[in-house]
């Protein structure tokens, strides 16, 4: 295996063990027989455990964040923009299991393993829905809104909801049972764009759902 192929595969079962049981429950060791290397190998390759969960939150988050800037740049009207960034985090949080226990712990925890670098990295794609909330307000078309609270609708509900419907689809507990009712056959991506749009337009302005 090359030394990328091997980098790659460290990556992969640290994403998942660090989504599983977060960074404080976590163990190298554990990593380490996932990865189908030993722990010497991690530490050559990537470093020790601090290091190891920032590589993972920045190709994580890096990538993510990356794909919606893209996608928001193919727009031309703050609304279409808008909408690409509130879809793309949509999108890929459902598209990539992991990201929402991760999201969750680190919400939880006040960001606490959260480095300068990835502040750095969050600060961007915070810059990216700011300017397109100014636009939208300077166009007549939005209300004042302030970007983290516009971001923390958007990725704080819907990490929540689909951890509901990982706990049901893996093992039902008393707690996802109690929503079960109420979530089945509700498409919550539709429904938290909706409201996301609807908080920031003007009365006079009419949203469609794509």
């Amino acid at each position: 295996m090359t030394p990328q192929k091997t980098k790659e595969r460290i990556l992969s079962s640290a994403t998942d063990v660090f989504a599983e049981f977060g960074y404080g429950g976590a163990r190298m060791d554990m990593i380490a027989r996932r990865a189908g290397v030993n722990k010497a190998g991690i530490y050559y390759h990537i470093g020790g455990k601090e290091t190891l969960y920032e590589t993972v939150l920045k190709t994580t988050f890096g990538n993510m964040f990356d794909a919606i800037v893209r996608a928001v740049e193919e727009q031309t009207t703050p609304t279409d923009k808008l909408r690409a960034y509130v879809k793309g985090f949509l999108q890929d949080m459902t598209a990539y299991p992991y990201l929402p226990p991760i999201m969750m712990r680190e919400i939880a925890t006040g960001g606490k393993h959260i480095s300068k670098s990835l502040v750095t990295e969050f600060s961007k794609i915070l810059n990216c829905l700011s300017e397109i909330l100014k636009a939208g307000e300077a166009a007549g078309i939005f209300v004042k809104a302030t970007p983290v609270v516009v971001h923390f609708m958007i990725i704080s509900t819907n990490a929540y909801l689909l951890t509901i419907n990982s706990s049901r689809n893996t093992g039902q507990t008393e707690f996802s049972r109690a929503f079960e009712s109420e979530l089945a056959g509700t498409d919550t991506s539709c429904e938290i764009l909706g409201l996301v749009m609807r908080s920031v337009m003007k009365p006079s302005g009419e949203v469609e759902h794509e």
